[in-house]
């Protein structure tokens, strides 16, 4: 029914990309992913100086494991906002389950600098933990904790791919 509804949002004015993205979203949860893919690159293609088409289709490249393109679309929606910690946090996020540690961290770290956030910490306690700087390690996850249990239970709610 959503990806009817986008749809019809299309059929009225075909230069919607958030309609687009919405669109591309009922595919992903219809597991659709190529047609997907597909839309959020004409959401992109239709409204090229905004960044959260590059950053939806970086969040469907990582959670099909497709962490190089991830990154890449991660990276051309921070060239357009480079302030922003979400993208930041997101971007750190694809290089940890990457294994790119070294990006993981400074990319984390600048989220953090920006906007400190329960993910972002977790996602650096995560990086340190995995490169054995234990110490390190739990300095980032107490202070994930310290920004609170809202939210807390708000990440503890969100699935996998919505954390990275």
């Amino acid at each position: 029914k959503a990806a009817s509804d986008f749809q019809l949002a299309l059929d009225a004015d075909s230069t919607n990309d958030i309609a687009y993205r919405g669109l591309a979203s009922a595919y992903e949860r219809l597991g659709r992913m190529k047609l997907a893919e597909e839309t959020y690159e004409k959401a992109i293609q239709v409204h090229p100086e905004n960044p959260s088409g590059y950053a939806s289709l970086g969040s469907l490249y990582a959670q099909e494991a497709h962490y190089d393109a991830a990154a890449e679309q991660f990276e051309k929606a921070l060239n357009l906002v480079p302030d922003n910690p979400a993208f930041w946090s997101s971007l750190g996020g694809t290089y940890l389950v990457a294994g790119i540690y070294s990006k993981a961290e400074y990319s984390l770290q600048k989220a953090i600098s920006l906007q400190p956030s329960y993910e972002a910490y977790t996602n650096l306690g995560d990086t340190y933990f995995l490169e054995r700087k234990f110490p390190d390690a739990v300095g980032a996850f107490e202070e994930a904790v310290a920004l609170g249990d809202r939210q807390i239970q708000e990440i503890g709610r969100a699935s996998c791919r919505e954390r990275v």
